[in-house]
């Protein structure tokens, strides 16, 4: 999360957007931006 503390998140194979967006959640919901309305991530794509 780039907007309120939080856990990292890693994501192994193939990921799809689905994927990410789930794990954006899950991240915010144990984050500090649990309360907040609007939480902002970035992502970062390793690899082939």
């Amino acid at each position: 999360m780039t907007s309120h503390s939080g856990p990292l998140t890693l994501l192994e194979g193939e990921v799809t957007r689905d994927d990410v967006e789930l794990a954006a959640r899950i991240a915010a919901r144990y984050g500090q931006g649990r309360d907040a309305g609007c939480v902002e991530f970035d992502a970062v794509v390793r690899g082939p």
